[in-house]
């Protein structure tokens, strides 16, 4: 009897079974005589025993009686379909093996991303719910998540909308007129302190949280830790961390539990407790600089580092020379703070992970608030300035 050839293996299935086998990919043990010049002709005559046919959704809706479009609503997870149904279809989709085509869910998103005409643009919404008349350009965090989170949309085939909620005095009922009107289901939420005010029915959107619960910029603990890092390279032996309470309160304590940890690993010498603040820095101005001498801080972290006439920088130059005597740095760096230090949260990539996200749930049809929310983290950067010069 012939020696049998080398099997034909595909997808690294392994030949030495001695039988064919299908398991999605075709492998074919062939019985082809070592001289033979046209093996794969031979191969052929070799026909593995067929598998059951792939479920599609054509054959779930005969079996459920129902509708194509029917059941591609409901394995989308269509509100519009009633609970029963929707559970009905899909299990039993789970029963006959259906699973979704990973291919054509990713050539049905390349063509969205690749609308060009405006008129055939998906429509997303942005909740500016800044307690304020000034525009949000006038605000640089919220500004900058915007500019990335409308670039991204773009490119994905969306356009954002901006609802001004306190400016234009926007009710809950209002807003979700306004959305249903303009048939937007995905809504950007900048969270602020008066997030709690905005009562709408989640249950009928996707929805992405940008930031803390907190009118300052959210300060993520890398960010302390990076900052404390970059200030050990430069020659800084005492780093300060200025804080307001209420602050840290909201952020849940991240900011303060991270330099602490920090501060840890330092000689006990070295450590500098938290000057936590009530208000401004420049309220208790006395208590500030008696903090600085005492522990003898030769660099500060902080958030408003940069302007304001009760700031850091304001009051540590009223008293100190800097950044001769105290460097400052602050946590949410950006371009209009020349000079300064600090941490660039790259806001711009904030919000245009804000809108991938967005977008995901929208092509899944996944609405309202998840039993189980996922945290996304952007890793903020360190910006050299003159306010903390490398030390000699």
């Amino acid at each position: 009897m012939p020696a049998p050839s080398q099997g034909i293996a595909v997808a690294g299935l392994d030949p030495g079974k001695g039988e064919a086998h299908w398991q999605g990919f075709l492998l074919i043990q062939d019985m082809v005589p070592d001289n033979s010049k046209r093996p794969f002709e031979a191969a052929r005559s070799i026909q593995p025993s067929c598998p059951m046919p792939r479920p599609t959704i054509r054959s779930i809706a005969l079996a459920a009686k129902v509708s194509n479009c029917t059941v591609s609503r409901a394995l989308r997870g269509d509100t519009h379909l009633s609970a029963g149904t929707r559970e009905r279809i899909q299990g039993l989709a789970h029963e006959m093996g259906y699973q979704i085509n990973a291919y054509v869910s990713s050539w049905m998103a390349h063509v969205r991303s690749s609308k060009t005409d405006i008129s055939h643009q998906g429509c997303l919404a942005y909740l500016n719910c800044l307690k304020t008349n000034s525009p949000l350009t006038a605000f640089d965090t919220p500004r900058r998540q915007l500019s990335g989170a409308t670039a991204r949309a773009s490119e994905l085939g969306y356009r954002i909308e901006q609802l001004a909620v306190y400016r234009d005095a926007l009710t809950a009922p209002r807003i979700h007129q306004i959305l249903h009107a303009r048939a937007i289901k995905g809504i950007l939420l900048p969270v602020s302190g008066q997030f709690e005010a905005i009562n709408l029915p989640f249950d009928l959107y996707a929805c992405v949280a940008i930031g803390h619960q907190i009118t300052n910029p959210a300060v993520h603990h890398t960010m302390i830790c990076k900052a404390c890092d970059e200030l050990a390279k430069l020659g800084y032996r005492r780093t300060g961390l200025v804080i307001p309470d209420d602050t840290d309160r909201r952020l849940e304590l991240r900011p303060s539990s991270a330099y602490l940890g920090w501060q840890h690993r330092l000689p006990k010498a070295r450590q500098i407790p938290i000057l936590m603040q009530d208000g401004d820095v420049g309220d208790t101005e006395k208590r500030f600089v008696e903090w600085c001498r005492r522990y003898r801080v030769d660099s500060l972290l902080g958030i408003d580092a940069s302007s304001g006439v009760k700031s850091i920088r304001t009051v540590a130059e009223r008293n100190f020379r800097v950044p001769e005597e105290i460097a400052l740095v602050t946590l949410d760096w950006h371009n209009a703070k020349a000079g300064v230090a600090g941490i660039d949260q790259q806001h711009e990539l904030v919000g245009a992970a804000a809108v991938d996200i967005l977008v995901h749930m929208l092509n899944n049809n996944v609405y309202g608030i998840p039993d189980t929310p996922r945290t996304t983290l952007v890793e903020g950067v360190w910006r050299p300035g003159a306010s903390a010069p490398p030390r000699a």
